[in-house]
């Protein structure tokens, strides 16, 4: 009975030791849990607070085109130039294709204004039309062949070393 008593006696010690210990992992488990709770709710305040505030973009719509003339004075951009920018202008500000012959023929001035009215009279229906057009008559007609002979010739003069 004794023996009985004692056996008795370690199994209660070890229920009160696994019991402290079950205390413990249920303390650290509960707190586990808070924990994700709170990451939880943070993460849900950012995903609001990005889904309310709309990104900031800035488009600069006062942005200045050249406008072109024709003439070959020093200082006037050359129609691949003035192409080139009216692209660009049109991407950044995101102008529609309807609208791009219109915003073209603002910004042709003089010789080049009457050069698209007479090339094309039936009217521009795109601006690269009006792109073709002008590169048919201002742009530089001259073969590449020609243009790196004359690159690959050109010496430097003695006074500008």
């Amino acid at each position: 009975m004794e023996d009985l008593q004692k056996q008795f006696s370690e199994l209660q010690a070890k229920f009160v030791e696994q019991s402290e210990r079950l205390r413990d992992y249920t303390g650290l488990l509960e707190q586990a849990r808070e924990d994700q709770r709170q990451a939880l709710a943070m993460a849900k305040a950012v995903i609001e607070q990005k889904a309310t505030a709309p990104a900031t973009v800035f488009i600069q719509r006062d942005r200045r085109c050249p406008d072109f003339s024709g003439s070959t004075s020093p200082g006037e951009v050359s129609v691949a130039e003035w192409i080139a920018s009216m692209k660009a202008y049109f991407q950044v500000c995101k102008v529609p294709e309807e609208d791009q012959v219109e915003v073209l023929k603002q910004h042709l001035k003089g010789e080049a204004k009457f050069t698209v009215k007479l090339k094309l009279e039936s009217g521009a229906k795109s601006a690269d039309e009006i792109f073709l057009a002008l590169k048919e008559v201002y742009g530089d007609k001259t073969p590449i062949g020609v243009r790196l002979r004359e690159f690959y010739d050109r010496r430097q003069e003695a006074a500008r070393v």
